[in-house]
């Protein structure tokens, strides 16, 4: 087989074992080499001339190159996307090119197979799109997914020299691209800027090579350098069009009575909103009712998203297109316009608002009877955070009172009793699910700390406290009664499905626990949800608690939406979708038009069944979209923190070990980077069982959980790249850092060619 590679490695530079010029001769061995060549970085889209130049073949085996091509797409292996060859995608999505019919009409055209589209936004004809296919094979539709590769109408990058005098070069394009600049077309621009720019018109039309600059954005690790080179990176849409954000505005501020009529009025219950100090949704309330004889009922109150945003408008198709919110530190981009995500829809302490209800009966053992739903109004006593909730979790009964900085508050017993109320009844609902073996992820996220100008200065990990964890369950238990009241009707909904991972995935997962000595396959001989959650309860605590529950989590499907409810893995729930957050999630805003069906007795229909599944097809879609975007920013963020502590030294852990390196993090900041196998002394085997790089000549082995020292080498901040070398081993190792700077400075320290290390890892989305 073609790149034939040993695990093999030695300091300084990469000792390759190959067969003697691989050129592929057997008809065996010329499919494995193909399969090799579409299963590499960045899955490759290739003509069968690309594909027998990058496997040398001689002119003699084109026929039969061509033959196995033809014959892996026929068995779906592969597809042909443009007269070009690429490994079928896994999630059911295909790849097509979009073209446009004499009526102006677009479809997509995939091999021989005609698709009829709906809208496609800002793609062109001629782009390389994904989509979704639905109905017969005759007759075909599908949903527009994105653009996988099309025009530009312009460019986002650095400012750099070239022969020719200047070049832009894209951000997180190829080394190969490059496009040329005249000194008069750089508008001030500097070399190093990052900056947009468009093609330069010429008599023939426009010349996609040359540019003209059209605004500086500034450096990179600038706030509005990064939030522009990502959002066009990743083709995010910001800004509304004039038409949403009119439709946005005319909608009346006042709740007037026909608006209230039919409602529940909750307006004297003690609604109080807990969110994180940087929130920027409100749209969430609870209030706890113990006093009746009964167990206490737990409600759950979501803003009424759905009365502001009618199927069809304007408003919805900017929220479809969208999908969900996309949060980045410091500014976030919004799915609706702020004037229904911060105001109408804002559940804002002492205001009339309007909320779609649930209301659930919570006994002492966690189980939640007689669920109902109500379309209601409330008006919120308090809003608190989850530091300031936590205070009062933490105090005596008598102790109302709290002291979040900057200035202390003092909360009425009312509200005291609020959040009093709320940590006991969801304490139940905690205990109930974690009885049934339902698996919690406890992996750290990042939260980035920006100063003034809205840059990172600090990433640290987020605290995940006791009204957090209140907040969730109360979450957790108002999606699962809404799933399960909706799953007993006749009515199409969007459910949040999480699969059991695939049988392969759970037999390394079972290898991998072995190797650390946590308990694993139970006797059927599978590695069910209940040995999972008792390996990762017996890994608590331990230097491998990280990576352990990070290797669990990529053991597991991705969560995604559907229309059929087939459960939720790892939460070990029956049935289970996502209401509490319609502001943000497209999905959630499906869920509640479907509630509001359900109350008024509305029946079921086949354009309900169709709208759901191009739903759940498109927020799945989005929702990736979102949190690539989200990781990335947080990349650029830890090279900002980082970049002018090259040359520091810290105290870290080994995290995770491949054969080309080991993934380091370090104690504060919390930020990953890597020690590449080429800066280690010696000879190195990579040992994926136990996790560790073993020395062979001196024995001398790495493994997670190590303690190491580590100086910053370099810093990347165009691919968010962090390169680190060992300086120290052990247990004890201590730095030699200043207090003030968090890393003692060691001069002559370059950079060097290693490649550092985006983010490892997806967080867990229920």
């Amino acid at each position: 087989m073609l790149g034939v590679m040993s695990d093999r490695f030695r300091g300084g530079g990469r000792r390759v074992e190959r067969r003697a010029r691989n050129r592929p001769r057997g008809a065996v061995e010329l499919e494995r080499a193909v399969l090799a060549l579409f299963a590499g970085r960045g899955k490759p889209l290739l003509g069968s001339r690309e594909i027998a130049k990058k496997l040398a073949l001689l002119r003699g085996q084109m026929a039969s190159l061509q033959g196995l091509l033809r014959t892996l797409e026929k068995k779906s292996v592969l597809e042909r996307v443009g007269g070009r060859y690429r490994m079928r995608r896994s999630d059911g999505r295909v790849e097509a090119i979009l073209e446009q019919g004499s009526d102006g009409k677009f479809f997509a055209r995939e091999g021989d197979r005609v698709l009829r589209l709906g809208d496609v936004g800002d793609a062109q004809a001629g782009d390389r799109i994904q989509v979704q296919v639905f109905g017969p094979e005759e007759n075909a539709t599908a949903e527009f997914i994105e653009r996988a590769e099309g025009t530009r109408e312009t460019w986002v990058g650095t400012l750099e020299r070239s022969r020719l005098g200047y070049a832009l070069v894209p951000y997180r394009g190829r080394g190969e691209d490059s496009y040329r600049l005249a000194s008069k077309h750089l508008l001030g621009a500097e070399v190093g800027e990052r900056v947009e720019a468009e093609a330069l018109e010429s008599r023939s039309g426009h010349d996609r090579r040359a540019l003209r600059v059209i605004r500086r954005l500034g450096r990179p690790g600038e706030a509005e350098a990064d939030f522009r080179a990502v959002v066009w990176h990743r083709r995010l849409p910001v800004d509304f069009a004039k038409g949403v954000l009119a439709e946005a505005e005319s909608l009346p501020s006042e709740i007037g009575p026909r608006a209230l009529r039919g409602r529940l009025d909750l307006r004297d219950r003690c609604f109080i909103t807990v969110d994180p100090e940087s929130a920027r949704d409100h749209d969430d309330a609870v209030f706890v009712d113990d006093s009746g004889s009964g167990p206490p009922r737990l409600w759950v109150a979501i803003a009424d998203v759905s009365h502001f945003v009618a199927p069809g408008s304007a408003l919805d198709r900017a929220a479809w297109a969208r999908g969900n919110s996309v949060y980045f530190p410091g500014r976030s981009i919004p799915m609706l316009p702020e004037r229904i995500s911060s105001d109408l829809c804002s559940l804002r302490p002492g205001v009339d608002r309007l909320v779609l209800a649930v209301e659930m009966q919570v006994d002492g053992e966690g189980a939640v009877r007689n669920a109902r739903f109500h379309r209601a109004v409330i008006r919120s006593r308090e809003r608190l955070s989850y530091a300031q909730a936590a205070v009062v979790l933490g105090a005596p009964k008598a102790s109302p009172k709290m002291s979040p900085e900057p200035e202390a508050t003092v909360l009425g017993e009312e509200v005291a009793g609020q959040i009093r109320a709320l940590g006991e009844v969801t304490a139940h609902l905690a205990e109930r699910r974690h009885a049934a073996l339902s698996i919690d992820f406890d992996l750290p996220q990042p939260e980035v700390l920006l100063d003034d100008a809205g840059r990172a200065r600090d990433v640290r990990r987020a605290e995940r406290g006791p009204a957090h964890r209140a907040i969730e369950e109360a979450m957790l238990a108002a999606n699962r009664a809404v799933a399960e009241a909706l799953l007993r009707s006749p009515l199409a909904a969007v459910y949040r499905i999480h699969e059991q991972p695939d049988p392969k995935d759970l037999a390394e997962l079972d290898q991998f626990y072995q190797a650390f000595g946590l308990r694993g396959r139970n006797r059927g001989g599978l590695l069910d949800r209940a040995a999972m959650a008792l390996a990762l309860g017996e890994a608590a605590g331990r230097p491998e608690e990280g990576l352990i529950n990070y290797s669990t989590l990529r053991a597991m499907k991705q969560a995604r939406y559907a229309v059929t409810c087939s459960g939720h893995f790892a939460l070990g729930f029956d049935a289970y979708l996502h209401f509490t957050s319609p502001i943000r999630r497209y999905a959630d805003l499906m869920v509640h038009r479907a509630v509001k069906d359900l109350l008024a007795g509305q029946p079921a229909s086949s354009e309900g069944v169709e709208l759901a599944e191009r739903a759940a097809v498109r927020t799945s879609a989005r929702e990736r979209a979102a949190v690539e975007a989200e990781r990335e920013m947080i990349d650029l963020a830890r090279c900002e923190v980082m970049r002018e502590r090259v040359g520091d030294e810290f105290r870290a852990t080994v995290s995770g070990v491949a054969a080309h390196g080991l993934y380091i993090t370090l104690d504060s900041p919390f930020v990953e980077g890597m020690v590449p196998v080429s800066r280690l002394s010696g000879y190195f085997d990579h040992d994926p069982a136990r996790h560790r790089l073993v020395s062979r000549g001196s024995r001398q082995q790495y493994r997670v959980g190590d303690r190491v020292e580590v100086i910053v080498v370099s810093v990347n901040s165009e691919r968010g790249w962090i390169d680190l070398e060992l300086v120290g081993k052990g247990s004890d190792a201590k730095t030699r850092s200043s207090p003030k700077t968090s890393g003692a400075k060691h001069p002559g320290r370059g950079s060097g060619a290693g490649r550092g290390r985006r983010g490892r890892g997806p967080r867990p989305r229920r």
